[in-house]
């Protein structure tokens, strides 16, 4: 069985997809396990993470175009092709068919293996009870032979459904694909790349990091909803380093962040393996809920977590501290810009509101908790 996974995003994305992965072996043990992605720093990451000694996935497509486009051009390929970009997997429903001539005599893609190529697309089926009621139409774009389950991002009782979900978000993508879940714990993650001694000598003396970022493939810097204000994380540092004065907190991030003060900045000065390096031997991760937090968690290490408008629920990962505010409930994709503005037009309320003093005293509980633990 040849498979292959879609799901656009960041680095988490990345780490999520992996998780799916590996359920996915253990229940299908796919010949060939392949992972479309859409930025060169996603694959960095891909090539680093393995799976019962083997990389998660066998290869990698990259592609510049939309998701919609990449079902109808490459979905045909592939006994079963997974688009979990909305939360959980769609599926689609096609004729059986062989490839044209065109796409019989196209290069392969690298990382292509040439005997895959003769195969119809066998689609994948499954049945989401919660959105039964929800409109059917062929996607624009998607030729007629295609049927995408669709969904208005907006308006779908499943997605409005997620907001007050209790189940984190791959076991609710497990379970649409009837596979048992894997455990974050699975993942191993191999640097193959050396690490060089300017971070390695960073990592002399022990040392917490932070990610105050949530966009990783930015090029610009644009604060989301989901980010904790600059001034609130310098608040917990100093409330920190009064009961701990001689910490060392290395700030990582995508160049273009600003820098908090009280940190020894990496902003734009690590790759991927130097990344992972870094948060592996951290004793502990602080964040906004983003990438960082489950690269960090597939590292071993875990988080103090800062969330706002994306459930906790969902996206909280096990042994992490994830403190949220009951202020507001959360609004992701309630609206089409809610990673930029906040639905309510409410200054993201459901982040300003979590208190510093209540992060700090989560830090060093965590800190002292986990101490308590390496003694034991």
């Amino acid at each position: 069985m040849r498979m292959a996974l879609w799901h656009e995003g960041g680095l988490g994305d990345v780490i999520d997809s992996a998780h799916l992965a590996i359920a996915l072996r253990r229940a299908h043990s796919p010949d060939y396990l392949a992972y479309y992605l859409r930025s060169p720093i996603q694959n960095d990451l891909v090539f680093c993470l393995w799976y019962d000694g083997k990389p998660v996935f066998d290869g990698t497509l990259q592609t510049d175009i939309a998701w919609e486009e990449c079902v109808g051009k490459e979905g045909h390929k592939w006994d079963r092709f997974i688009d979990w970009k909305p939360y959980v997997p769609l599926e689609y429903e096609t004729r059986r068919r062989l490839p044209t001539a065109d796409e019989a005599e196209a290069a392969p893609p690298e990382h292509w293996r040439k005997q895959f190529r003769d195969k119809p697309f066998a689609p994948l089926a499954f049945d989401l009870p919660q959105v039964t009621n929800a409109a059917k139409e062929i996607e624009r774009g998607i030729s007629a032979e295609w049927r995408l389950l669709y969904r208005d991002m907006f308006k779908s009782p499943y997605l409005n459904a997620l907001q007050h979900e209790r189940t984190p978000l791959h076991e609710l993508a497990c379970e649409a694909l009837d596979i048992p879940p894997a455990s974050i714990d699975d993942l191993d993650v191999r640097l193959q790349a050396p690490i060089r001694w300017q971070i390695r000598a960073l990592a002399a003396r022990p040392y917490i990091t932070i990610g105050a970022g949530s966009d990783t493939q930015r090029n610009e810097r644009q604060p989301q909803t989901k980010e904790w204000p600059d001034g609130r994380w310098e608040q917990v540092i100093r409330l920190v380093k009064k009961e701990i004065p001689h910490l060392r907190i290395l700030q990582l991030g995508k160049k273009g962040e600003s820098r908090i003060r009280g940190t020894h900045p990496l902003i734009g000065k690590t790759n991927i393996p130097e990344l992972l390096w870094l948060l592996k031997r951290s004793t502990l991760h602080l964040a906004c809920e983003n990438g960082t937090v489950r690269m960090a968690r597939a590292c071993g290490t875990d988080s103090v977590v800062v969330f706002g408008p994306t459930s906790h629920y969902l996206y909280g990962m096990e042994h992490n501290w994830n403190l949220h505010s009951e202020a507001c409930e959360p609004c992701f994709w309630k609206s089409q810009r809610w990673m930029l503005k906040c639905p309510k037009e409410w200054d993201a309320l459901c982040m300003v509101s979590i208190k510093t003093e209540d992060v700090a005293d989560a830090v060093l509980r965590k800190m002292e908790k986990d101490k308590l633990n390496d003694v034991a």
